[in-house]
Parts: structure tokens; sequence; C-alpha cells
């Protein structure tokens, strides 16, 4: 198995208000970096969340939200450890159309 895993959970998608991704399994790594760049801004934030069981109810929120106010090339890093299994993004209060793109190194 690879120690390391890179993915890319969107590029350049155009996010609205209550999109909600499909969360990506991680349960065999201990660490990830999620990326999230903004490359045309709106309004809201996207935050991260985890689950046990890749079910809607399922999810809780892990780490700080990321605004979509401003394009950002480079992006902001969230790091994760202590997650559960699954992995996903959830957008709030978005208007506009900002475009994303999240990306997730997993290391074991």
């Amino acid at each position: 198995m690879a120690d390391n895993i890179a993915l890319s959970i969107i590029d350049r998608k155009v996010i609205n208000n209550n999109d909600t991704g499909v969360g990506i399994d991680l349960g065999a790594f201990n660490t990830a970096e999620v990326q999230v760049r903004v490359h045309v801004s709106g309004a809201g934030t996207l935050q991260l969340q985890h689950a046990a069981v890749d079910e809607d109810l399922a999810y809780l929120e892990i780490g700080s939200t990321v605004s979509l106010a401003s394009v950002d090339a480079t992006g902001a890093v969230r790091s994760l450890s202590d997650f559960l299994r699954y992995v996903r993004y959830t957008a709030t209060s978005v208007e506009g159309s900002p475009v994303v793109s999240i990306d997730v190194i997993a290391k074991q």
C-alpha cells in the first residue's frame, strides 16, 4: 500500500449554496492535508466534515471554514488528524458563482 495518496476532490467547479461533496474514504490514512483554492470569488464558506459511515446525518464538522470571498490561487490549507473514515465538504451561505478546486494529500 502507498504511504501517501493525492486526490482531486473537485477541479474548478462552481459552488452553489448547500452543495455537499461526496465522502472520500480516508480510513487507511492517519493525516490529510486539504488545499482549497478559490479561482473566482463569491460569498460564503466551505466547511470540511468527517464521519464513520458515509451517511448524510453522520457527518460532523472538522477544522475551520474556508472563505469564498476572495481569489486565493495558492489556497487555504487545512491539516486534518484524528478524523473518522470519510471526509467531505459542504458549502454554506454561498452567493454569486465562486469557482473552487479542492485537493487532498492523505498520509499514513
